[in-house]
């Protein structure tokens, strides 16, 4: 299996659960998510962590059916660059973003050992965390 397998495995099982994802990430991995977003403040570490926290404040932010678009992989080694179209729209401003949306990954031992995303709809996301706020969203991760 290619890194950019195991990849598309991993984004894959992130529709399907914690425990599905978990087979993918490394106990030990390293989600670096960009410091604009409330949980990419905090070390996390993890499956249960990436879900907990990422998936805690983002899931307060936008509606569940947001989803991955025309998704590319790069791969050099066991570095995997995913491309893609993010849609996701916002519960508190009823906007659709559709920006595009980068992933840096490093495997190791076929799972996911350190991913590093890169959101260019960031301005569009910070609007989203604006208003949340401001409707009294916590969005503390």
């Amino acid at each position: 299996m290619t890194p950019s397998d195991v990849i598309r495995h991993y984004y894959d099982a992130c529709t399907r659960g914690e425990e599905e994802t978990a087979r993918w990430m490394h106990d030990d991995c390293i989600v670096d998510e960009p410091t604009f977003l409330p949980y990419g403040r905090i070390d996390v570490i993890g499956v249960r962590a990436m879900f907990r926290h990422v998936g805690g404040v983002f899931f307060r932010l936008f509606a569940p059916d947001a989803h991955l678009e025309d998704t590319r992989y790069f791969e050099d080694g066991d570095a995997v660059v995913a491309v893609s179209r993010w849609v996701m729209t916002g519960l508190h401003t009823g906007r659709t973003i559709d920006g595009h949306y980068h992933e840096y990954f490093e495997v190791r031992d076929g799972r996911v050992a350190l991913m590093r995303p890169l959101y260019h709809a960031a301005g569009e996301m910070i609007a989203e965390m604006d208003a949340a706020r401001a409707a009294g969203v916590d969005l503390t991760p």
